[in-house]
C-alpha cells in the first residue's frame, strides 16, 4: 500500500503480513513509529478488524473482510 502526501510517514514505514492465517504488522525502523491500538509496534503484532493503526501522526482503521 502506497500512501502519498503524508510527510511524516517513512517511505518504507511498516509491513502488513499474513502469517498462519493471521495478519500481523511489523515496523520497518520507521522514524516516527508504528502504533497499534495506542501501543508501539516492536515485533510482529497480530492485527484484527477494527484495530486502529497509527503511522506517525496519521490514524487508520483496519477492516479485514472474511470470505
Amino acid at each position: 500500500l502506497c500512501l502519498a502526501n503524508f510527510e511524516d510517514i517513512s517511505s518504507i514505514h511498516c509491513k502488513l503480513l499474513l502469517s498462519h492465517n493471521q495478519f500481523v504488522i511489523k515496523d520497518i525502523d520507521s522514524t516516527n513509529g508504528t502504533f497499534l491500538n495506542g501501543a508501539r509496534v516492536i515485533n510482529n503484532c497480530p492485527v484484527s478488524s477494527g484495530d486502529e493503526l497509527t503511522l506517525a501522526s496519521n490514524k487508520f482503521k483496519i477492516f479485514i473482510r472474511e470470505n
